[in-house]
């Protein structure tokens, strides 16, 4: 425990209490509950991350792939687009 850092985090009443259940539930720290939280909340979002990441590189490129645009110059198609509207 000597690589922990000393924090001070403000919660609501109700989220103390929460936390102290738990604490009395798990016969733990409240910093006990607190880390094991804050550890889920940071597994979740990673899995999220990876998620979006693997959704983007499925879908990078997909349109190059696509029938539609078999033989189209994609780079030459966004300057003629761009010159139509101006931009």
């Amino acid at each position: 425990m000597d690589d922990l850092i000393r924090t001070q985090v403000m919660l609501l009443p109700t989220q103390k209490q929460a936390v102290d259940e738990m604490g009395l539930f798990w016969d733990v720290s409240m910093s006990e509950v607190i880390r094991r939280a804050v550890d889920n909340y940071t597994q979740k979002f990673q899995q999220k991350q990876a998620a979006k990441r693997a959704l983007a590189e499925r879908l990078a490129g997909s349109w190059a792939n696509s029938p539609n645009w078999k033989g189209v110059n994609g780079s030459a198609y966004q300057r003629q687009i761009r010159r139509e509207k101006g931009i």
